[in-house]
């Protein structure tokens, strides 16, 4: 509930979001794109759908 209580609060704001968050739901219902960080490094930028679908690396980095 409280997850989709938030994502009605941020989908409407016009703005660019920084979300840091381990909710991979919350990341799917209200993100276009997604950046993983692992020890301060990118590991992954891209589209939600297709990095959120890479789960050898969300494993490998402790994302899931």
């Amino acid at each position: 509930r409280s997850r989709r209580a938030l994502a009605e609060v941020l989908l409407p704001l016009p703005q660019t979001l920084i979300v840091a968050t381990h909710d991979l739901e919350l990341v799917a219902a209200i993100c276009r794109r997604v950046v993983v960080l692992d020890e301060g490094r990118i590991v992954a930028d891209g589209a939600v759908e297709a990095v959120l679908a890479d789960r050898e690396m969300l494993v490998r980095h402790g994302v899931v």
